[in-house]
């Protein structure tokens, strides 16, 4: 059993064998199976979490929102596009308490391809927002994973398209970006990597309307020496108010494959990117974090539990000097002890490995959002041993410690 988070990301194809164990599976039968796999703060108590809620047959799955008052989570009813027989919601950005931005993807019912799916809060209600069509063509599939928004007038939203053959088998991924200028969501021209045959963007992060980052992995035709001898590299681009470019950023020199999963800026030249890579023969999980200095990136070292297949899927930074970092770790590919939750903290130099609690047997937290310091709201999903249903999992950093909070979850 594993968390969606990884089930719709090529980079998991790389390391199944270390996520084998961990979570239930969407397409699994999964009665009142829930999961969150985004989080946004505007302050202290006021927070949405959002994800899906799957149901009983399989392949079926409503759209998850909840909400943090500062001190109890709640259900906040959200939309399903009509038709839809699975919709998720994978990333959210909220500028205030009246204005956030969801995104994700849905498929209707008789569909053969994901259709992307953006959703708005006003400060009262949720409401599907449309966006335009990735590919003019019925089989392409295309999937939103990451937005950030600056104001109520501009977002970015960030995913790929699942270029289909005829069969309806891959020829390609491509990056896919949307812009909303206050009215309406559009696509904008998003550069292909030199020499790449493929690429995907997982997350973005916009400090101004004429400053933002993505971040994502992308195939080469033909690799660099000392690269990879299988598997995708990392991929960032960054936006000057007025066009995409590719950005170089560097791949350990080791494993199999590299993803970068999420990324927070604080500044044009400050800005943390964190995912995974597969550390070769063995295809174990390793952690992926790099740092942004406004003109290059650069690999850094984290700190994860010894010998552990280990993931981060969720970083947020309060500061320069303040960062968290969250995922799951496990001590082996079919671990009996299950997966725990993983928590690092950047402190303006270094990555040191934190302590977090555990709500069951299989744990993750696959998205954070600090507002300052001393306050981060992390979310996932757990499973009991032999469950085959998740659910949802949210915890609370005081600036001292991280605490299990609780979560509702919907009954399907």
């Amino acid at each position: 059993m594993r968390t969606t988070r990884t089930a719709t990301t090529v980079i998991s194809l790389l390391v199944a064998s270390a996520l084998a164990f961990a979570m239930p599976s969407a397409g699994a039968a999964t009665p009142a199976s829930s999961e969150l796999h985004g989080v946004s703060c505007v302050n202290a108590s006021t927070c949405f979490a959002v994800g899906e809620s799957l149901g009983a047959a399989i392949g079926t799955g409503k759209t998850l929102v909840e909400r943090w008052n500062g001190k109890a989570w709640s259900i906040v009813a959200s939309p399903n596009p009509a038709g839809a027989r699975y919709a998720t919601l994978f990333g959210v950005s909220c500028t205030s308490a009246s204005n956030c931005f969801a995104v994700g993807f849905q498929i209707k019912t008789g569909a053969t391809a994901n259709t992307s799916l953006v959703e708005r809060w006003n400060g009262h209600t949720w409401s599907i927002v449309a966006t335009p069509s990735a590919s003019a063509s019925a089989t392409d599939s295309t999937y939103l994973e990451g937005v950030s928004c600056t104001g109520p007038t501009f977002c970015i939203a960030a995913g790929y398209l699942f270029v289909a053959g005829k069969s309806g088998s891959l020829i390609a991924f491509k990056t896919v970006l949307e812009q909303w200028n206050g009215t309406k969501w559009s696509l904008v021209a998003s550069p292909t990597p030199p020499g790449s045959t493929s690429s995907r963007l997982h997350a973005a992060s916009c400090t101004s309307a004429s400053a933002c980052v993505a971040v994502g992995d992308q195939d080469l035709k033909t690799r660099p020496p000392g690269s990879f001898a299988e598997g995708p590299v990392t991929l960032t681009e960054r936006w000057n108010g007025k066009a995409w470019s590719v950005v170089a950023s560097p791949s350990p020199t080791i494993g199999s494959g590299a993803s970068l999963l999420a990324v927070s800026c604080t500044s044009t030249s400050n800005c943390l990117a964190a995912g995974e890579y597969a550390e070769g023969g063995a295809g174990r999980s390793g952690l992926l974090t790099e740092h942004w200095n406004g003109k290059s990136w650069s690999l850094l070292a984290s700190h994860p539990p010894s010998r552990a297949y280990s993931w981060l899927s969720g970083v947020s930074c309060a500061t320069t000097t303040s960062c968290m970092a969250t995922g799951y770790f496990s001590r082996s590919a079919s671990d009996p002890r299950g997966s725990s939750t993983l928590t690092e903290r950047w402190n303006g130099t270094a990555f040191s490995l934190g302590s977090s609690p555990n709500a069951a047997f299989y744990n993750t937290l696959n998205a954070v959002s600090c507002v300052h310091a001393g306050s981060c709201i992390a979310v996932g999903n757990s499973a009991a041993s032999g469950a085959n249903a998740n659910r949802t999992l949210a915890e609370q950093w005081n600036g001292t410690k991280w605490s299990v909070v609780p979560i509702p979850n919907p009954s399907q």
